[in-house]
């Protein structure tokens, strides 16, 4: 290992180790983002940056931003060349902490939950936009593929459609139990082709966008589901458990069983396909990130990011759009970007 340079200024350490290019952003007084554990398992480490309490990453369509979305309430926009900090955004109007954000497809709005409102930001100028107001408490949100309607899953175990240019409420997909059997929904997910919903709280309901149908109710899970994902071909959905520390793979058409990918240790708290379907990536509160090949669930690849405890969870993972750099981030606050290729090569990867 190789040290370059180091600014005690500006806090930079720029390391290399064999092919593997790591540039640290260190803050006075805050512990170090975690780069040695990486290193030293020549994960394919490209970059890491620093957004304390880091819970979700989010590529930008064009692969030149990375977003990540905070528990200090804000979202910040990094350029991935260099990881120079772009623009920092936060609520106009908080009610309570920020419950999640998300990008449109096109990469122009980015939408931020808080209490019972969506606010939507133009990603150009950092301006507000407009804001959707519903009745309960938001928890998860979510753009369909054409950017023109947004999902919203709140408190209240229910699910709620808008049209994105007007605020208009479009459909509330309710399941069909009492209301004190219900719990919060933790994830929604379009479909590739828009058709779908797929919607997570106790268990994983499927839903048809056009009418608000309830399809398909995926049980299995032992209580709750965190995240929920749909293969890029739309053929299968991934499901992250908190309570049985599985995954589970559903055949979409009718709502079967494929596979339970069962290595975690603790709860799965987010699941990602790769852009070709073949790859899903998970990361869970036992500090791990974890890479599976998808025909036949085989475990690819383990990193391990650190003890197991809480604040070491792997809360967030997302491929890029090309499938070429996989990020991740933890609790803690660290965001690391990934060489896939190499992740991949380190285990010997599937053809």
């Amino acid at each position: 290992m190789k040290k370059i340079s180091f600014s005690g200024i500006v806090g930079i350490l720029i390391l290399v180790s064999g092919s593997c290019l790591l540039i640290v952003y260190l803050q006075i007084g805050l512990r170090p983002c975690g780069w040695l554990d990486v290193l030293l398992q020549n994960s394919g480490c490209l970059r890491t940056v620093k957004h304390d309490g880091t819970r979700k990453v989010i590529f930008s369509p064009d692969k030149i931003t990375l977003a990540t979305v905070s528990f200090d309430d804000t979202v910040r926009l990094w350029r991935i060349d260099d990881g120079a900090l772009l623009r920092t955004l936060s609520l106009e109007k908080p009610f309570g902490r920020m419950a999640d954000a998300t990008l449109s497809p096109d990469g122009t709005i980015l939408a931020m939950a808080s209490g019972a409102t969506i606010e939507l930001w133009r990603i150009s100028n950092g301006t507000l936009s407009h804001i959707l107001e519903g009745q309960y408490r938001t928890f998860t949100i979510a753009f369909g593929p054409g950017g023109e309607i947004i999902a919203e899953g709140d408190a209240g175990g229910t699910v709620h459609l808008w049209r994105v240019s007007d605020g208009a409420l479009l459909h509330t997909l309710e399941p069909d139990i009492p209301n004190y059997d219900r719990q919060w929904v933790n994830s929604v997910a379009f479909s590739p082709d828009g058709t779908l919903l797929a919607s997570a709280d106790n268990t994983v309901r499927l839903w048809r966008v056009s009418d608000g149908t309830l399809l398909h109710t995926l049980e299995g899970h032992t209580n709750g589901v965190e995240s929920v994902a749909f293969s890029p071909n739309g053929v299968i959905l991934a499901s992250a458990g908190t309570w049985d520390n599985t995954i589970r793979l559903w055949r979409v058409s009718d709502g079967g069983l494929i596979d339970i990918l069962a290595e975690h240790t603790r709860p799965v708290v987010d699941v990602a396909f790769s852009p070709d379907g073949t790859i899903l990536a998970s990361g869970g509160e036992d500090g791990t990130l974890r890479l599976w090949w998808v025909l036949d669930g085989t475990l690819l690849r383990t990193l391990k990011y650190g003890g197991g405890w809480y604040g070491n969870a792997v809360s967030s993972v997302a491929f890029s759009p090309d499938g070429m750099m996989l990020a991740t981030a933890s609790r803690y606050g660290s965001v690391r970007l990934l060489d896939t290729q190499q992740l991949l090569r380190r285990d010997g990867s599937h053809n």
